[in-house]
């Protein structure tokens, strides 16, 4: 099975776009240079694919020109090169480690569950090449020390079965692993065109590997990627053309927080100098890492909800009907949902009015602790070109984690608010009957109606806080 996943926390967005670059990009990866002919590496063993058994199978003997199939003695000197119309299969238990590995356009290298493929060679002078045309179906192990290019379509994929890895070493996959990564860490580089198409299930990124992206990897059907602490994924500018990286989400799956091991206690680092997009799935999407956006690195999302780490700043569009916010995911499966919880007690959203076809620009974000009593931090919401009416007023939600609460419910808690450009609270009101905000004064009303839609206790215990407003500041809730 996928791995479990465990705790983040993330800023939650909804049909979305980051605005604005922030700062020059910081220490990016230089682009890959062109890649050479293949096969054409030299100052190691040569072991070239003929087939000529006509099987299609890594490990028999004869389809190799050296008569015999690589394997785990070939760490330090193999360089496999494979040129093959048909599949070339690497069936279940069957391991190589080389230094290289070149795959020809038009082949196709499946990668059966419980099978291993790392390669060693030095990054800069002994690359492997996944090449343009070229597919490789991966549903067990791959990785290792070395430098992979991805100029083709790699299909990361899992079954019920087991999970699929990428990783650095053979941690967990038949080897032991008793501390962090001292040499090298594990890279694959997806180039412009380059595709990794994650699906079905649940994936791994193991040991400190590292993903730097040009081209595109995609989620879709249940499809998430459970990155262990120490790993990283970072979205770049293409290089020969136009266009950028993109983390493409096109189900409820995310980039979710794997295992904590060997000592390594920083959560996976996400550099984003290219796109964060999610571009279908009506539930939720979750990213949670170490956040940097760097040089023009966006967000945007077609349907349903984004959330994304705490650290996100941007200003988002948000179309009509649909939400911004922050808050934390705890789940152990597919498409876990942001919640409140002990360690990060609250959440927030804001639900733009159906009536604003063309949505506006939202930021919110925890805004420190207030005084004595408040719960949690106060939260600052703002928006522009919102189109809004006390008939058709935008939605706050304010949740809060039964940890915070002091044994209270949400009906005996008060939200307070400070109009923009003050640092003096008061009380927001009940809403009337008709659940319409004041047009003067506060122009706000916290939703006490009892209803499905209404402030309320969350199965879990938490408190949710549901405020119509048609101004925007800062909140708390006491």
């Amino acid at each position: 099975m996928p791995l479990r996943l465990r705790h983040g926390r993330a800023a939650a967005l909804v049909i979305g776009a980051a605005l604005a670059a922030l700062g020059a990009p910081s220490a990016l990866t230089a682009p890959a240079s062109a890649a050479p002919a293949f096969c054409s590496l030299t100052g190691m063993q040569k072991n070239v694919w003929t087939g000529a058994a006509g099987d299609g199978l890594w490990v028999t003997p004869g389809n190799w020109s050296r008569n015999r199939a690589p394997d785990l003695t070939d760490r330090s000197t193999g360089y496999v090169c494979i040129d093959a119309h048909g599949p070339v299969t690497m069936a279940a238990g069957e391991s190589a480690e080389l230094q290289a590995i070149d795959v020809a356009t038009g082949t196709t290298l499946n990668l059966q569950r419980g099978s291993t493929l790392l390669v060693h060679g030095d990054q800069a002078t002994r690359p492997s090449y996944l090449r343009g045309g070229s597919v490789t179906a991966l549903s067990g192990t791959l990785g290792g020390p070395g430098r992979i290019e991805l100029l083709g379509r790699l299909t990361w994929t899992s079954t019920t079965l087991g999970a699929s890895t990428i990783t650095t070493r053979r941690c967990g996959t038949g080897g032991t692993c008793g501390a962090a990564v001292t040499g090298p860490r594990g890279l694959l580089v997806v180039g412009d065109n380059g595709l990794v198409d994650v699906t079905p299930l649940g994936v791994n990124l193991f040991d400190q590997y590292q993903l730097k992206v040009r081209g595109t990897l995609r989620l879709r059907g249940t499809a998430y990627v459970a990155a262990d602490r120490g790993t990283s994924l970072e979205l770049l500018p293409r290089t020969t053309t136009t266009g950028v990286g993109t983390l493409l989400i096109t189900n409820n799956g995310g980039w979710y927080e794997g295992r904590t091991l060997y000592g390594v206690s920083a959560l996976s680092a996400v550099t984003n100098a290219g796109l964060v997009h999610k571009s279908a799935g009506t539930g939720t999407s979750v990213v949670v890492g170490s956040y940097t956006r760097a040089g023009a690195g966006t967000i945007r999302v077609g349907q349903g909800t984004l959330s994304m780490p705490d650290q996100v700043r941007h200003a988002v569009t948000v179309g009509s009907t649909d939400a911004y916010g922050f808050g934390a995911c705890n789940g152990s499966s597919y498409a876990c949902e942001p919640v409140a919880d002990a360690q990060q007690p609250q959440t927030g959203t804001i639900r733009v009015p159906a009536s604003d076809a063309d949505g506006a620009l939202i930021e919110l974000a925890p805004d420190g602790p207030g005084p004595a009593g408040t719960l949690g931090e106060q939260v600052h919401a703002g928006a522009t070109g919102m189109t809004v009416s006390s008939t058709d007023p935008a939605v706050l939600g304010l949740r809060y984690d039964t940890s915070v609460l002091g044994g209270r419910t949400w009906r005996q808690l008060v939200v307070e608010r400070a109009p923009t450009g003050t640092t003096s609270y008061a009380i927001v009101p009940a809403c009337p009957s008709s659940g319409e905000p004041p047009t003067t004064g506060i122009k706000a009303c916290v939703d006490r109606r009892g209803l499905a839609t209404s402030s309320r206790t969350l199965p879990d215990g938490d408190a949710l806080m549901v405020v119509r407003t048609t101004g925007f500041s800062r909140w708390r809730a006491r």
